[in-house]
């Protein structure tokens, strides 16, 4: 490992935080769980948020198919966890974007966001998150 004079880990419950040290300035940065199809359903992200994680990320909830991702729970959450989750949504126009905000605002969450940087070839061939960053047309 290469050590920083500014940088530190600190071990928390099971969870590594990386902290900064700048002279004068001393920050702890907030621990995100990063989202994982199929794994990052509700009971996952309930673990997490227990076991020191800040925030955690739902799975890819796509817009092309919503009525099947609420079939699948990926809007279910604890009541307890819901202030610390973030919904991610997958979109590939300017109608499912509001059609995402609209449906998820009424979980009243304390983020949503739109997944724009999933490079995965099927989000490419389907014109998804960062696959409508190669469509002129759609940006």
């Amino acid at each position: 490992m290469i050590t920083n004079p500014f940088v530190d880990y600190v071990f928390i419950n099971t969870v590594y935080l990386k902290t900064f040290t700048i002279p004068l300035i001393h920050m702890t940065l907030p621990l995100y769980s990063a989202p994982m199809n199929y794994l990052s359903n509700y009971l996952y992200r309930h673990i997490l948020l227990n076991w020191g994680a800040d925030y955690a990320f739902s799975e890819l909830i796509r817009m092309d198919r919503v009525e099947q991702e609420i079939k699948n729970h990926k809007l279910k959450y604890f009541p307890e966890d819901l202030s610390r989750t973030i919904f991610q949504v997958g979109v590939s126009s300017k109608k499912e974007v509001s059609d995402a905000v609209a449906l998820i605002k009424k979980q009243q969450p304390r983020e949503i966001n739109i997944n724009m940087g999933c490079p995965h070839s099927t989000m490419q061939k389907k014109k998804l998150c960062g696959g409508i960053l190669l469509d002129k047309d759609l940006m």
